[in-house]
């Protein structure tokens, strides 16, 4: 008998340590792409998912849960599919690059594309162009904007995690780029115009440009329900200019 239980224990200690050594599938919302085209194919396969899913949606409560979805896929796109590409391509002043790791991009070139490159119809030029203020008003409706002047960094940082986890756009006084919040901390995903330089993922509290802003500007991207239907549908998205 005793040795039977030792049998019986060693079974299932040998079944728990596969299981839990057994690799985890791979998020539906992240794919793995080896290219940066396939990166956007892979946004655009998934992008046409979701509005398939919302053309057939029969109730509001089933329109709601395909937006939510939108909102965790287009932050996992733009964040973990097409930035990685982009990770220590050259900041300068005028750079306008649409290829990641050649040439030059500014901060607002930076936004533009990738969420372009994510799907959503907006102006990439123009866009670029504008402040940061005008960036996030093009984008995101007003109940999905915070403002802070003069506020310490910390409160910009419960302010995200208050209205959740996702991808938003933030503006600062001369500058622009992601946050993400995300399970693990909130970074800051950006062309960065101080040293070292260059299109750089780094956690939000510890961002020098963002600590030396006196103002600062969050659209929630992944929070908008207005901003997601117009991604899903390919809704062109006008810039504002002032």
């Amino acid at each position: 008998m005793s040795h039977h239980r030792s049998s019986a224990a060693v079974s299932i200690l040998f079944t728990v340590t596969t299981v839990a050594c057994a690799p985890e599938p791979a998020p539906p919302d992240v794919p793995v792409p080896r290219t940066y085209n396939q990166a956007i194919t892979a946004a655009t396969a998934r992008q046409s998912d979701l509005a398939e899913s919302l053309r057939e949606a029969v109730t509001a409560g089933d329109s709601a849960a395909v937006i939510e979805r939108a909102g965790a896929a287009l932050a996992a796109i733009v964040a973990d599919s097409l930035v990685p590409f982009w990770h220590g391509t050259p900041w300068t002043f005028g750079g306008a690059t649409t290829v990641p790791g050649k040439g030059s991009i500014a901060c607002g070139y930076f936004v533009s594309t990738l969420l372009r490159d994510a799907g959503l119809q907006v102006e990439r030029v123009a866009m670029a162009q504008q402040a940061s203020e005008y960036i996030i008003r093009s984008l995101v409706s007003p109940r999905y904007i915070r403002r802070f002047s003069d506020a310490p960094l910390s409160r910009v940082l419960s302010t995200v995690e208050e209205m959740g986890t996702g991808l938003y756009v933030v503006g600062l006084d001369v500058h622009t780029g992601f946050l993400l919040h995300d399970s693990s901390d909130t970074w800051f995903i950006h062309a960065n115009y101080l040293p070292p330089r260059r299109v750089v993922r780094e956690v939000m509290m510890a961002s020098d440009a963002l600590a030396y802003s006196r103002y600062r500007v969050l659209g929630y991207l992944s929070g908008d329900p207005d901003l997601l239907e117009k991604w899903l549908r390919k809704t062109p998205i006008a810039t504002v200019r002032r």
